[in-house]
């Protein structure tokens, strides 16, 4: 057995440092206006904040808010939820993208999708409205989650 002396209690004891997680990027497209905005605010913190809550130990997550209309009330209340690796960047929509979203639900017989215009089809579009991320989950606001997202971030889709 080998004496333990000061130079051996240091390798010992010396950690190589780890990496950083890779971020985690996780958008939300959203346009809040009229009738129900209230609940619907309440819907997307509550959404944002079990992603932030259901994260383990050094999960980094950047939450995109891509937005058409959103209050400044909603807007910092999201920013609120940031702690040490969770983020929330905004994006504002312009109004073209909006119209030309907006085109693919004029003639839709599906009544359904009208209430919510084009803002659906926003998600479609996430790779040119954040160029600089190369993997997004995108989530809707009314979706609370129960684990990390880490291992469903983890999953390999393939090439985009």
């Amino acid at each position: 057995m080998q004496p333990m002396n000061e130079e051996t209690s240091i390798q010992q004891n010396h950690e190589e440092p780890t990496a950083p997680a890779p971020e985690m990027h996780v958008a939300y497209c959203i346009d809040i206006q009229g009738r129900g905005a209230a609940q619907f605010n309440d819907q997307l913190k509550a959404s944002v904040r079990s992603l932030r809550d259901t994260r383990e130990k050094g999960d980094r997550i950047i939450v995109h808010i891509c937005y058409g209309n959103v209050t400044v009330e909603l807007m910092e209340a999201l920013h609120a939820l940031e702690t040490d690796g969770f983020r929330v960047k905004t994006r504002k929509l312009s109004d073209t993208d909006m119209a030309y979203w907006q085109q693919f639900t004029k003639h839709d017989p599906r009544a359904v999708v009208r209430p919510w215009g084009g803002i659906l089809f926003a998600r479609m579009w996430l790779p040119l409205l954040l160029p600089d991320v190369d993997k997004v989950l995108s989530m809707d606001a009314d979706t609370l989650v129960r684990a990390s997202v880490a291992p469903l971030f983890a999953e390999d889709l393939g090439p985009g």
